[in-house]
């Protein structure tokens, strides 16, 4: 599976990068994941690409990804043969704000949006050794939020 995370830096793309190869690995996935930014702490965008698979990975390089997650104003028309999650038909941001009076939790229902779609079960996953302490509570309801999302 290929995935392609964007966003603006600052939007936790990182964050969300690394909390998926933490359960791709534990659910016994080879995982390759790289990032793609630019010096500025709250401009500018950063790209993720995450692979994993049963199999080792010969090339960690993704051209066409199976799954893009764009959280930004990137041009969707460059993922025409993915599957795509976007702000624009979803507004995580609004979500966020309308359940937690904060947008800062819209990565994370991003991210449970993901993992309902890639099959995961929610159930048996441990966030709470994958997510920092703080908000860490709020992270959990935000990622099940997504979840449930149809």
């Amino acid at each position: 599976m290929k995935i392609k995370l964007i966003g603006n830096a600052g939007q936790g793309i990182k964050t969300i990068s690394l909390i998926l190869s933490k359960i791709f690995t534990e659910n016994g996935k080879y995982v390759c994941f790289s990032l793609n930014y630019g010096t500025n702490v709250r401009s500018g965008i950063i790209t993720s690409d995450i692979i994993y698979s049963d199999e080792k990975i010969e090339n960690p390089k993704i051209i066409t990804p199976d799954i893009a997650v764009i959280l930004s104003n990137a041009n969707k028309t460059d993922f025409k043969n993915s599957e795509v999650i976007s702000y624009e038909e979803t507004d995580f941001e609004k979500i966020s704000f309308n359940a937690f009076k904060k947008a800062r939790f819209a990565n994370m229902i991003a991210m449970g949006k993901l993992l309902r779609l890639l099959k995961f079960d929610f159930k048996k996953i441990n966030f709470k050794d994958k997510l920092p302490e703080k908000f860490q509570e709020k992270n959990i309801e935000a990622i099940k939020l997504g979840y449930d999302l149809k």
